[in-house]
């Protein structure tokens, strides 16, 4: 549900925002996807709680809580994508922590409001309450470890890596002649290189690349 909702506001142009020169995705978005898969995993529970036997009001009311659980795997995949996509993924440790903790505190929370409404007292369910943050953390865990990964790997493109490698060699070499005013040179505009800056002139390709470099070496066209 969460590829599906992104796909359709990535072919409509409503996915990513305009940051400077780059694009980002919006944080509404994320928004967005976790409450329509929270929505749809709702609906998905009800429909399996059917099969078990007949509805009632409290059986619709348990339900409740775990659409967090859905709520927040939607907007991490969504999330993961976005990072593969744009090439910058944060460390591994904030990838896996970060939603294990909030998939963990999602299922702690969807156990005691469920265990809450069937018995009175959450405090009388509280080994399974543990046992179900436990689980919930592991399986967070578990996506936060694949989905990013599978995700870079799919975006893999020989192109995109060799204009990585320009920009990188464009980068050490800037940091080398420029020092702390790197940074902003790399994303300065310039005529010389047709209006646009050193970093996207070497991700265009080989030519751009070589006349950054160039333009490197110019100091009367450093602050051009």
């Amino acid at each position: 549900m969460a590829d599906l909702v992104r796909r359709r506001a990535i072919d409509k142009g409503r996915w990513f925002v305009a940051s400077g020169q780059r694009q980002s995705a919006s944080g509404a978005n994320y928004v967005r996807v976790a409450v329509i898969c929270g929505v749809a995993g709702y609906l998905a529970l009800i429909v399996w709680g059917l099969t078990q036997g007949p509805p009632t009001q409290k059986s619709f009311s348990i339900e409740i809580p775990f659409a967090l659980l859905a709520m927040v795997t939607g907007a991490f995949y969504a999330y993961h994508l976005d990072n593969a996509e744009a090439g910058k993924r944060p460390s591994r440790a904030w990838e896996l922590g970060f939603e294990t903790v909030l998939t963990g505190v999602c299922g702690l929370i969807a156990a005691c409001a469920s265990w809450q409404i069937i018995l009175g007292a959450a405090g009388a369910a509280t080994d399974r309450i543990i046992l179900t943050t436990l689980i919930n953390a592991a399986v967070g865990f578990a996506l936060a470890w694949y989905i990013p990964q599978a995700a870079a790997a799919l975006r893999y493109d020989p192109l995109v890596e060799e204009s990585k490698e320009r920009v990188r060699a464009l980068q050490t070499a800037a940091q080398v002649r420029l020092g702390g005013a790197a940074a902003n040179w790399l994303e300065q505009q310039h005529p010389a290189l047709d209006g646009i800056s050193p970093r996207l002139a070497a991700i265009a390709g080989v030519d751009g690349f070589e006349r950054a470099i160039g333009l490197l070496q110019r100091p009367q066209l450093l602050t051009a």
